[in-house]
């Protein structure tokens, strides 16, 4: 009775430190989530959830190794989760990051394969073939991320980030007019790095 008692507390703690950490890991203290999550998954090492979110924290600190290994376990862990595709996505950014871009690549596939109306993966898909320098891939991304959020409407504005992106792909491709024509409009949704950049290289043209 004595160990039943003990297995039930231990359970509502587990229950009760993955609630208290969900609050802590997006507090914006990266290091203070590791520790955090660190603890939580002594408690529990299969907690996906708190595999993500220190891989999460990682990857805000700059330490993507770790959060490759910390999403690919979260992933192991609980593979069919409803958010799969974020964890794919985060870990496909972290490759991205380290110039593994093939490896990027793959991942965002999967993400998109499990959530295919998400604007985001499409830009950040197309911003790994532009770093492969496939800017007619990457143009085909950045188009569907427009076509999904036409209007920049969402607040991480990837509409707005994928006209920009489009427009620095066209100008890859000698396509100033094409690259002009983007990049004002990005611009006009209010991202004008873009924009920026075409004036900064003299390659604007009307």
């Amino acid at each position: 009775m004595f160990r039943l008692i003990c297995a039930a507390l231990l359970t509502a703690f587990v229950a009760l430190a993955d609630a208290v950490d969900c609050g802590l890991c997006l507090d914006g203290d990266y290091k203070k989530t590791v520790s955090n999550c660190d603890l939580l998954i002594d408690l529990d090492p299969n907690s996906a959830f708190a595999h993500y979110n220190r891989g999460d924290a990682y990857s805000n600190l700059g330490d993507y190794r770790k959060a490759i290994a910390d999403f690919t376990q979260a992933l192991k862990l609980d593979p069919n989760n409803d958010n799969a595709d974020i964890a794919y996505a985060a870990r496909g950014d972290a490759y991205a990051n380290l110039g593994d871009y093939g490896k990027a690549i793959e991942d965002y596939n999967r993400a998109i394969k499990l959530e295919p109306k998400y604007e985001g993966y499409y830009n950040n898909r197309g911003a790994a073939y532009s770093n492969l320098g496939d800017y007619r891939k990457a143009i085909s991304d950045f188009t569907q991320a427009i076509k999904l959020d036409p209007n920049s409407a969402t607040i991480f504005m990837h509409g707005a980030i994928a006209y920009g992106n489009r427009g620095l792909a066209y100008a890859k491709l000698g396509d100033y007019k094409a690259a002009t024509k983007d990049a004002r409009k990005a611009c006009e949704l209010g991202v004008c790095d873009a924009l920026a950049q075409l004036g900064k290289n003299k390659l604007i043209r009307d």
